[in-house]
């Protein structure tokens, strides 16, 4: 199996392979769920697992990482 992800060293290039990875993990769930691709429904889990990861930044006090990093997303 090939990943492919951002490699250069751009100011978002984490945030970008986060969203990524989250954007294959929708089209893998709605492949094995013989459901149609819906982007909507792409946002929706990206929204949630950003909820998580603001969660667990905020347990471990390093909010300005994550406000830094996505930023442009949130």
């Amino acid at each position: 199996m090939i990943l492919y992800g951002v490699f250069n060293k751009t100011e978002h290039r984490y945030s970008l392979n986060y969203v990524l990875l989250v954007a294959k993990f929708s089209i893998y769930c709605s492949c094995l769920h013989d459901e149609k691709l819906s982007f909507d429904s792409f946002l929706i889990l990206l929204k949630e697992k950003l909820k998580i990861q603001k969660k667990i930044v905020l347990k471990n006090n390093v909010l300005t990482a994550f406000q830094k990093s996505f930023e442009h997303i949130i």
